[in-house]
């Protein structure tokens, strides 16, 4: 029964990233309190199953030509190390602090959700230098690789922030998931903390409630999806918080 859960829980984080552009973050809060595993467990199978969620992403953007190869190649370059030292950190802290540091992340993204909503898109808009992209790079993989995210929630707001084209921010926060994954994979298989069989299970949700939710997106009023998310993140970050406080 348990691995049928981790199943539908990928399936369910795919479905909010398919119809609302996030929902990565769900997954390590579902993996935790629903499936019972430990925090360092979750965030490593959680990072891991991105492979193929940015696979999927990656191809959709770039069949579209909405990829620049070259601001991802400097991105990925600061990426690598940053996933790295993200293992290395993930493996030295306790298990409170990364659930608050996620509870955090929770709180913070549905802010963002409903910021998004009624923001206005700059009318400007900039390239950041080569440099700009490694350090970005380094800074999402990190933090992703220590709250189990994908990239995405991270890299577009830093680079929204930065005045990039939003449809050429997507594309990159897409392609980022790739290298973030690998290597966080590598430093987390090197620190024992992978377990292969909760991978195996979240990948195919994941790539199915992707396409379902995208689908669903379709039909669905958007702001309302949007609003709906929002609510989840919040949702699960009080109430990790509130289980740190009180159980």
């Amino acid at each position: 029964m348990s691995f049928i859960f981790v199943f539908v829980c990928g399936l369910f984080s795919g479905a909010l990233i398919g119809a609302a552009g996030i929902g990565g973050v769900v997954l390590v809060p579902l993996l935790v309190y629903g499936a019972g595993y430990g925090i360092h467990i979750s965030i490593a199978a959680a990072v891991s199953s991105f492979i193929f969620s940015g696979l999927i992403g990656t191809f959709a953007y770039a069949k579209r030509g909405e990829i620049d190869w070259l601001q991802l190649f400097y991105l990925t370059i600061g990426a690598i190390p940053g996933a790295l030292v993200g293992t290395h950190t993930l493996a030295k802290v306790n298990a409170d602090t990364l659930k608050l540091f996620i509870a955090i992340v929770l709180i913070f993204a549905a802010y963002r959700q409903i910021a998004n909503l009624k923001a206005k898109r700059p009318e400007s808009q900039s390239i950041p230098s080569n440099m700009s992209l490694f350090f970005v790079g380094f800074f999402t993989a990190s933090l992703s690789v220590l709250s189990g995210t994908g990239g995405p929630l991270v890299l577009v707001p830093i680079l929204t922030f930065l005045s990039m084209p939003l449809l050429a921010v997507i594309g990159l926060s897409q392609a980022i998931q790739i290298p973030i994954a690998v290597f966080a994979t590598i430093g987390n298989q090197w620190s024992g903390i992978i377990r292969w069989e909760i991978v195996a299970l979240l990948s195919p949700g994941l790539v199915l409630g992707t396409f379902l939710g995208a689908k669903a997106s379709e039909r669905l009023p958007v702001d309302k999806i949007r609003n709906l998310v929002a609510f989840l993140l919040l949702g699960s970050g009080i109430y990790m918080l509130i289980n740190l406080i009180f159980v």
